[in-house]
């Protein structure tokens, strides 16, 4: 596996030049480590990030839809897949898997959170898995942790949404592989160069704590740098290891470094220290913008506590429209920073999301990635509404023992 940046900045240039015909920074330039470790330790560079969508952001026949671009990956794939899902119902992704592997002699490995039976929805990722199982793909089951009394009451999930292809390409976010998932607003990105090898390293370990063997893992080559790989990218997870990057940790970082701007869309926001950092932020004159789903569990209206202690610091607050007709919710966790970088992944801004549950995160420093998403971002803004409206409940649709 490749290394994480040296950890002497003498033994890593800066110096790339500010582009003559535009005063935009190059990540170069932007990536400006504090300490060794603080960003030193954890970033990789060289790599190329494409910013994707769910189809109603792009269509579905251009390259940056989320769902073209994994089949398309998969399709094209040449030696292995490994593939680590929390929600997976596509069968016809379930065949393009089997076919890879059976017919091209790829080979594939897949880790899966386990299903829910309390939940009508969750049964498709069953028939997903049989499939898979029986026409000899390595399916694993992650071992999640029972809940009990006080503070972890739920059973934790894996979360992770991550697809690595031929060991130097992924895709990586927050769009799920159920059947419903292409309906919801969601955002991944395509990274290939030696981040992934992190990645992978990621997979390996979450395929033997499931039981996978170690001589049967796809051994980790190092990835070079893409020639067009312009990306200074980290992998962050809710792993206890401390050679592991935290997510919250990340996220504080970065909203504590934000000067100019933060532009922010999620599924849940229920983690209060990091809503207080977003308060902090806006005291201090840092544009923020926060952009929520109308999201309840247990009588709660989790979002709507986070949006008023929000709002009382100054934060600009709008409510994603959902879409009563076809279940359409905004299911991002997409933070936008200054206009320069991007954190996005699996976990929600929870409690869950940022300690409990195994989730997979990446923080990216790159103009350009960060502009794709904030095209978005503003697109959103402008149909956000001012007061949440929430859709009807799906018949069994509530997180019942678990939560993300």
């Amino acid at each position: 596996m490749i290394s994480a940046l040296a950890t002497s900045p003498a033994a890593m240039p800066l110096a790339a030049a500010r582009r003559k015909d535009s005063p935009e920074k190059t990540p170069a330039e932007i990536f400006q480590p504090q300490a060794p470790d603080d960003k030193l330790k954890w970033f990789t560079r060289g790599n190329k990030v494409t910013a994707l969508y769910d189809a109603r952001v792009t269509p579905k026949n251009k390259e940056d839809e989320i769902f073209r671009q994994v089949k398309l990956g998969i399709d094209a794939a040449r030696s292995s897949i490994q593939l680590e899902m929390f929600g997976f119902g596509q069968m016809d992704i379930a065949k393009a898997l089997v076919k890879a592997q059976n017919e091209r002699d790829v080979k594939v490995q897949v880790v899966l959170d386990p299903v829910n039976e309390d939940l009508d929805w969750e049964q498709e990722k069953q028939e997903c898995a049989d499939y898979l199982i029986e026409n000899g793909v390595d399916v694993k089951w992650y071992p999640v942790k029972k809940g009990g009394e006080g503070e972890n009451k739920f059973d934790q999930i894996n979360h992770v949404k991550m697809l690595i292809l031929d060991g130097d390409r992924a895709i990586i976010g927050g769009m799920n592989w159920g059947s419903h998932s292409p309906m919801n607003h969601d955002v991944d990105v395509m990274v290939e160069g030696p981040a992934v090898d992190r990645m992978e390293a990621l997979f390996g370990k979450d395929y033997l704590k499931s039981g996978g063997k170690k001589q049967d893992l796809i051994p980790i080559e190092k990835t070079p740098e893409h020639p067009e790989g312009e990306s200074y990218v980290s992998l962050c997870t809710t792993s206890d290891d401390p050679k592991d990057r935290s997510i919250k940790a990340a996220l504080h970082r970065a909203i504590r470094d934000a000067e100019k701007s933060i532009q922010v869309e999620l599924f849940v926001l229920s983690d209060w220290s990091i809503t207080k950092a977003l308060c902090e932020a806006a005291e201090r004159d840092v544009k923020v913008q926060v952009l929520l789903n109308p999201f309840e569990i247990e009588g709660k209206k989790l979002n709507e506590i986070a949006a008023e202690k929000l709002e009382k610091a100054g934060v600009e607050v709008k409510w994603y429209p959902t879409d009563e007709r076809t279940g359409r919710k905004l299911h991002a966790k997409l933070g936008i920073f200054d206009g320069e970088e991007v954190i996005l992944g699996s976990a929600n801004w929870s409690g869950a999301g940022m300690t409990y549950n195994r989730e997979a995160n990446v923080d990216v420093i790159d103009p350009k990635v960060a502009r794709a998403f904030g095209t978005m971002f503003k697109d959103d803004w402008k149909v956000g509404l001012a007061e949440p409206v929430y859709p009807p409940a799906r018949e069994k649709s509530g997180v019942k023992g678990r939560i993300a």
